[in-house]
């Protein structure tokens, strides 16, 4: 789940159209039933994850510019 939050102190928390500073959240839940699958995915979840936040940054970079 992505969360998108508008960091302005003026907004009441609804979502607008406009340009400024932006809290994003990333929330991923998942289980494995098999224990050893389980194990080596946790040795490896932070960096598939941040691999995901990295590819959403670039995308925002193309789409909205700096």
């Amino acid at each position: 789940m992505w969360k998108f939050q508008s960091v302005d102190a003026t907004d009441q928390g609804e979502l607008t159209d406009h340009s400024g500073p932006t809290s994003v959240s990333y929330h991923l839940t998942y289980e494995f039933v098999n224990p050893l699958y389980s194990a080596t995915s946790a040795a490896y979840f932070g960096r598939v994850a941040g691999m995901m936040i990295k590819a959403f940054e670039d995308r925002c970079l193309v789409i909205y510019g700096k």
